[in-house]
């Protein structure tokens, strides 16, 4: 595989189609959980275009949105970031949560299976977990020297977190993956 994209666009280029279909899942949805948030651009951009309440949780607060930014962007009421490790999302009520979405983060978490089972806790039931990433074998893997999940490892991690009714696909030409998955009614 050779890389003639550079990283930056082709990072750029990934998040649009990622984003676009984030929102076509969780557009219904009224308060959305954003698990490893970076600097909440994919907050802000649900909460833009839904009026959803989205809080955003990342290990690092460096890259958040200022008060001004929220404002200018019109999403103060609307966006939460936290910092806050996703293994441990005890700041959240168990079943409080109407979607929860993650964004390339999935291979960066020390203990993948202890996040989806956190994100498992706090969604109500019915709610579903929106997972965008780099699948393994992507034009990723070779411009960052990552190492990425494959569609069989993200369906089992959620599996085994107790995710029902998983769909991992890829998307965007296979250089994305996107699962999506239920936790049951009880």
């Amino acid at each position: 595989m050779s890389c003639t994209l550079d990283k930056e666009n082709f990072y750029e280029r990934a998040k649009k189609r990622a984003y676009t279909r984030i929102l076509a899942e969780v557009k219904d949805a009224r308060h959305i959980l954003d698990v490893g948030c970076g600097s909440c651009g994919l907050a802000k951009f649900i909460a833009q275009r839904t009026r959803s309440k989205v809080t955003g949780i990342d290990i690092t607060d460096v890259d958040f949105p200022t008060a001004r930014q929220k404002r200018r962007q019109g999403v103060t009421a609307l966006v939460n970031c936290r910092k806050g490790n996703a293994e441990n999302l005890n700041s959240f009520r168990a079943r409080s949560i109407d979607a929860a979405v993650s964004t390339y983060a999935l291979h960066e978490f020390q203990h993948p299976i202890l996040v989806l089972k956190e994100i498992h806790r706090v969604l109500r039931p019915g709610a579903y977990v929106v997972i965008v990433d780099f699948p393994c074998h992507s034009l990723a893997e070779e411009l960052w020297d990552e190492q990425y999940f494959t569609l069989a490892q993200v369906k089992a991690l959620l599996t085994r977190a107790g995710f029902k009714d998983s769909q991992v696909n890829l998307i965007a030409s296979n250089q994305l993956l996107l699962a999506k998955a239920y936790k049951i009614l009880s």
